[in-house]
């Protein structure tokens, strides 16, 4: 058998995240009565809602037109989806997973512009913390809105 280099992958994007109980405890039963997958994608939901909205739709639009256009453009190759591509995605996965575990990262991780978005929040003052950002952005999905009513809930 062929020995291979290991892959390189890049350091994920991720931040620190400290949820008040009474908002974990409200997120994990929307996750047990099947509203999300799990956790993370309800707070990935909030960070690209607040995200949008403050950019504006047309700003939204022509970002994702900006990027199909660049992914059409793209001179690579295309991928054929294959079993074959599939084997070697699980593979890929797995490898990375492992390698992720050896890395020290926060405890949330992001896509790179929802990471460029909370980044850019604390660097401008506007938020002090990861956690700042997230619980602002939590504010925008309705089936926690009332969580933000009382102030007790940032206690």
């Amino acid at each position: 058998m062929e020995e291979r280099e290991p892959e390189q992958f890049e350091r994920p994007y991720s931040v620190d995240i400290f949820l008040p109980l009474k908002v974990k405890q409200a997120i994990n039963r929307l996750v047990e009565a099947d509203e999300y997958l799990a956790d993370i994608e309800l707070v990935h939901e909030a960070l690209w809602v607040m995200r949008n909205r403050g950019m504006g739709e047309k700003a939204v639009e022509a970002e994702l037109v900006a990027e199909l256009r660049e992914a059409l453009d793209d001179p690579r190759p295309r991928i054929e989806v294959t079993p074959h591509f599939w084997k070697n995605f699980e593979r890929r996965t797995r490898e990375r997973l492992v390698w992720i575990k050896t890395q020290n990262v926060g405890n949330t991780l992001l896509p790179e512009k929802l990471h460029r978005f909370v980044t850019e929040k604390i660097s401008s003052g506007e938020y002090a913390t990861p956690t700042d950002v997230v619980m602002a952005a939590l504010r925008h999905i309705e089936p926690l809105a009332h969580l933000f009513e009382d102030s007790a809930v940032n206690r």
